[in-house]
């Protein structure tokens, strides 16, 4: 392996037929996210991009690639790009585990006890059954109890736990196509494609039984910040995260703002940093830096909190009280509680193209599509199905950006 490339590369092929489900397209990549291997000499190299975009390019039995060297030489590494462009292939919750197939089908293994790895029995507003192609998804994910993900036309639908209004996002609002969407433990929230927050589910006044003041207005100065399903007002971002009893999201210029319960400190982000990704957990928060490093704040009695120094990450997802997420070559780094095993990736030269902290077991993806778990296996979320090969960033089927 080496890494005899340059920056600003682009990385361009074309996969063989029985590859067709690895869906590629032209990216930018640093060097250190390229392994290769053959020779430069005749342009021809197999090449493995790791996630910089959340999206994987391998060539492996799957074709050749060729590298390019454009005219100019462009930043190596274009952080609003990277935050504009992240769909989620799969998502760890509690006691389930869903993916997506390269045909925005969705599986999902563990715990169906409020039908929440069922999504075909998930119904219309008259409660009829969707039809197929009303069930394909281009990013999913899973909260406490439900699922939702988004449809190829920018649409919502969630399916699993409604107690709290949490599966059924339609019923505050019809208006407004998504870019992005996340579920936390009790509540759902997704960017509309013009930036604007929308959450739904649990609002409070209570967290956890703890009683919490309520916002007197929806002025900012009399935002209080405690209630998780409520975004402040006026406010316009790029990413989003649902946690336990919080939520985080980034702005367009990679600051981070949180809202929801503030006790352990996990609604308050560091305000001069800027972040390319950020995950709420149960009751902390971790993020990625632009250069790469890892910084968390809130809940740390677990160790959940404290991130490896002196390494750099491509992607990152918090737990319950843990957290884990992918070094820039594609190894899985976790950190935190370990008692059921769910910090202890079990091939440490393993190369993945995502990863997903749940309560107490994590998920990743091999760059083949490959679903691999480790951790606390109680409902079987960490036995994904056998011979199933996964999305690895991009489905490739996506629509076009709707036009108004």
């Amino acid at each position: 392996m080496g890494h005899d490339v340059v920056p600003g590369i682009y990385v361009s092929g074309q996969l063989s037929a029985h590859c067709e489900w690895i869906r590629a397209h032209d990216t930018r990549a640093r060097p250190e996210d390229i392994i290769t291997s053959g020779s430069a000499s005749n342009g021809v190299l197999r090449v493995a991009v790791l996630p910089t975009d959340n999206a994987v390019l391998t060539s492996a039995g799957c074709g050749e690639w060729t590298l390019e060297s454009p005219s100019s030489n462009p930043p190596p590494w274009d952080t609003t790009f990277s935050r504009r462009n992240q769909p989620t292939m799969l998502s760890s919750s509690s006691d389930h585990t869903c993916a997506l197939r390269p045909d925005m089908t969705v599986v999902c293994w563990g715990s169906d006890a409020y039908d929440q790895s069922s999504p075909e029995k998930a119904r219309d507003r008259d409660d009829a059954p969707l039809a197929p192609e009303k069930l394909l998804f281009t990013s999913i994910s899973t909260g406490g109890f439900h699922t939702c993900g988004l449809r190829p036309d920018r649409t919502l639908l969630c399916w699993g736990d409604d107690s709290e209004g949490q599966s059924t996002p339609l019923v505050r609002s019809t208006s407004g196509l998504f870019v992005a969407i996340d579920s936390g433990t009790l509540h759902s929230c997704a960017v509309r494609r013009d930036n604007a927050p929308f959450c739904w589910g649990s609002d409070g006044p209570e967290l956890a039984g703890v009683p919490t003041p309520t916002p007197v207005g929806r002025e900012a100065s009399d935002w209080d910040g405690l209630r998780r399903s409520m975004p402040p007002p006026n406010q316009r971002f790029d990413l989003i995260s649902a946690g336990g009893q919080h939520t985080c999201a980034l702005r367009g210029d990679g600051s981070a703002m949180c809202w929801g319960d503030p006790r352990y400190g996990q609604t308050s982000p560091p305000e001069e940093k800027r972040f390319m990704a950020i995950s709420a957990g149960g009751l902390h928060t971790c993020a990625i830096e632009t250069n790469g490093t890892a910084v968390c704040w809130g809940s740390d009695e677990m160790g959940q909190a404290t991130p490896p120094e002196g390494v750099t990450f491509s992607a990152v997802s918090s737990g319950l009280r843990h957290t884990c997420a992918l070094r820039s070559d594609g190894a899985a780094v976790c950190w935190g509680s370990d008692t059921q095993g769910q910090s202890s990736p079990p091939d440490p030269d393993a190369r993945y193209a995502a990863i997903s902290s749940g309560g107490i077991h994590t998920c990743a993806l091999e760059v083949d599509g490959t679903a691999v778990c480790w951790g606390n296996d109680l409902y079987g979320q960490a036995s994904p199905p056998e011979g199933e090969r996964f999305a690895v960033g991009r489905t490739g089927m996506e629509t076009e950006e709707p036009t108004t």
